[in-house]
């Protein structure tokens, strides 16, 4: 994400968090200065695609574990895992993985969902 307007890798429009739509309606509320932080516009994105789905699957699960590990902005990053862990049907692996991590939140999330799991 070299361009300082570009908010979104193509991974949240592959990933179908964004549609080429919002991305140019979050672009250009972006170079307008009205929240000058693109991590705000993909919170925003990403909780309300994820609070459209009661259920997901763990291939969509890890691609956006993976997401969170790549976006370029810690905290957001940190918070993107947190929400995938937390979630019932996040398979054991990824939980697994978050124990490896460095991030403690997501060391405790992912503790508490293991401790919680069988098989």
């Amino acid at each position: 994400m070299a361009d300082e307007h570009q908010i979104y890798s193509d991974d949240w429009t592959s990933l179908g968090i964004v549609s080429a739509a919002e991305v140019t309606e979050d672009t250009v509320q972006l170079s307008r200065g009205e929240d000058p932080h693109p991590e705000h516009y993909r919170w925003r994105r990403f909780v309300r695609f994820i609070h459209d789905r009661p259920t997901i699957d763990a291939t969509l699960a890890a691609s956006l574990y993976a997401l969170g590990e790549r976006d370029p902005d810690r905290s957001l990053g940190e918070s993107i895992i947190s929400v995938i862990i937390r979630r019932e049907d996040c398979p054991r692996q990824l939980h697994e993985k978050a124990m490896l991590s460095s991030a403690k939140h997501g060391k405790r999330v992912a503790a508490a969902r293991l401790d919680g799991k069988t098989g």
